[in-house]
């Protein structure tokens, strides 16, 4: 089952408590998201190479295709290492 997409007002938070050098521990404690989650939300976000005050100052729409595409590149890139050493290999 997969979970459920964050709403941006919360993502934002995450980038908001972690530009003020909150830990992930405390972002975790105060939001109630798991670690996981909001590790992913800041590797997307470092992924993109955009900062946090420039993340903050998109509208939810962009920010949303941001992280989007950010994962849809981690996927290619998972195949694309996935095709490598298949090709490798035979």
């Amino acid at each position: 089952m997969s979970a459920k997409r964050k709403q941006m007002h919360q993502i934002k938070i995450i980038f908001q408590m972690k530009m003020v050098d909150h830990s992930i521990r405390n972002i975790v404690k105060q939001t109630g998201m798991s670690r996981n989650t909001v590790r992913d939300y800041l590797r997307r976000l470092q992924d993109s190479g955009l900062g946090y005050e420039a993340a903050l100052a998109l509208s939810d729409e962009e920010l949303s295709n941001l992280l989007s595409r950010s994962s849809e590149s981690q996927i290619k890139q998972a195949y694309t290492r996935c095709d490598e050493a298949v090709n490798v290999s035979t």
